[in-house]
């Protein structure tokens, strides 16, 4: 009996099969199983029992590849197979002494072709690496290691704390899917996931996720539960919650855009939301968020601008956000042109005038939201904060500005005013007298 030898992470190939069956009670497999012969035809394990199973194609033996065994095996042609696996083992038998896969985990089904390979864990801790080609990478178990290297792969962890690492080339990367590859989740872990060079989309899903994109133009979504996403170098699109699959879901996200023009968008929970060097777009969404534009002309908008739920209490109803530009010239958004709104039997209606933190009661002062401006700088200013300005919806009639109605406060006040039989607060402009603010200045107020 001479069992078949494992060499970093690639058996042996399996040439010159000369039996016809397979007897199950002997071993189990646990490696990696593939063939390096050329058009390899692979097939699935499937809920293999004790007892033997002949290959038809098998008798006499052809010393060919093995492309049929019994109704235990499905076969599949070229560089993509189905694995589905129980505690099963098998073994080739000649009539006398057998070739056997012993004590090892089922790691992984692959073709050779172009160096390509499709990789699958164990519901144990595993360590996968792909290869330079273009990879399918899938983690079954807790608190696995995967590495995609060079190449275009598709890399998703499984139940437990896995760290995913795309490396080179344009990398998708899912924190907790399923093994098939749909959008089923089969658990949740914090996962930690690097998108290396190349332009990566990069998902958390459940659990607190810790997300890298690297270099590259990045697309993030960091799921449900309070997720840390950098996108680091590039032109990264960053989502704190899951916008695809289920935009429902929060967390209290922390997001650095770090270098590059990135757009950042907070979702619901209480996110921070750091744009740091370059242009960015920053949206928090729901929630009490912080928006730090960091260097560079920032646009900041707390609230969301696709609103679900009923009108008449707008954009940012219940939220008090803190926009902090940062250095260079700053637009802080407390007004827009025109949004999408479904209202609460589902109708789907463009809108325009919008004004955001309007809460839409025309009887009270709108104290409970608000956005918090904590850095604006104007035309006196532009060395150390750059020249800032506030975007408003309408027209400067609409508005007057007065003292902070909130005396932990120091600063002016931004009032809406139409339409209202008590002045509606939408902003605090901090640190800012009201002596030196004028909404008919064109240097601190724009109109949408």
């Amino acid at each position: 009996m001479a069992t078949l030898s494992i060499e970093e992470q690639e058996l042996e190939e399996l040439k010159d099969p000369t039996a016809g069956t397979f007897d199950t009670s002997q071993a189990e497999i646990i490696k990696p199983v593939f063939s390096t012969l050329e058009n390899t035809q692979l097939a699935t394990l499937a809920q293999l029992e004790a007892g033997t199973y002949v290959a038809p194609e098998a008798t006499p033996p052809t010393g060919g590849k093995i492309t049929g065994l019994g109704s235990a095996f499905k076969p599949f042609s070229g560089d993509k197979i189905k694995f589905d696996i129980s505690s099963s083992s098998i073994r080739q038998d000649d009539g006398g002494d057998a070739d056997e896969f012993n004590d090892n985990d089922v790691r992984e089904f692959t073709s050779s072709k172009d160096d390509n390979k499709i990789i699958i864990g164990t519901p144990n801790a595993d360590t996968l690496y792909g290869a330079n080609g273009d990879d399918v990478i899938t983690s079954l178990g807790i608190d696995d290691i995967v590495s995609g290297r060079n190449g275009d792969d598709l890399i998703s962890g499984g139940s437990g704390n896995d760290y995913l690492q795309g490396d080179g080339g344009k990398d998708i990367v899912y924190g907790d899917y399923s093994a098939s590859g749909n959008s089923d989740l089969i658990a949740s872990g914090n996962d930690t996931i690097f998108g290396g060079d190349g332009n990566d989309k990069l998902y958390g899903q459940d659990g607190k996720d810790l997300i890298y994109g690297d270099s590259g133009d990045d697309y993030i979504e960091g799921g449900a539960d309070n997720d840390q996403i950098n996108g680091d170098d590039g032109n990264d699109i960053l989502y704190g919650d899951d916008v695809e699959g289920n935009p429902g879901v929060s967390g209290d996200d922390t997001i650095s855009g770090n270098n590059g023009n990135d757009k950042i968008f907070g979702g619901r929970g209480n996110d921070f939301l750091e744009g740091d060097a370059g242009k960015d777009l920053i949206f928090g969404g729901q929630g009490y968020d912080s928006l730090d534009g960091g260097n560079g002309n920032d646009v900041l908008i707390g609230t969301d601008t696709d609103f679900y739920g009923q009108l008449q209490q707008g954009f940012g109803f219940g939220e008090k956000d803190t926009l902090i530009g940062g250095k260079n010239n700053d637009t802080f958004v407390l007004g827009l042109e025109k949004a999408n709104a479904r209202d609460g039997s589902g109708t789907d209606t463009v809108i325009y005038g919008i004004v955001l933190y309007n809460d839409g009661n025309n009887n009270v002062n709108g104290n409970q939201d608000y956005a918090l401006i904590k850095d604006f700088g104007f035309i006196d200013d532009r060395v150390n904060r750059g020249v800032d300005k506030i975007q408003l919806a309408g027209s400067a009639s609409q508005y007057l500005l007065g003292a902070s109605p909130d005396s932990s406060i120091s600063g002016t006040g931004i009032f809406f005013t139409q339409g209202q039989f008590v002045a509606e607060l939408i902003g605090i402009v901090e640190g800012i007298s009201l002596s030196d603010l004028s909404l008919s200045n064109s240097d601190q107020f724009i109109f949408v």
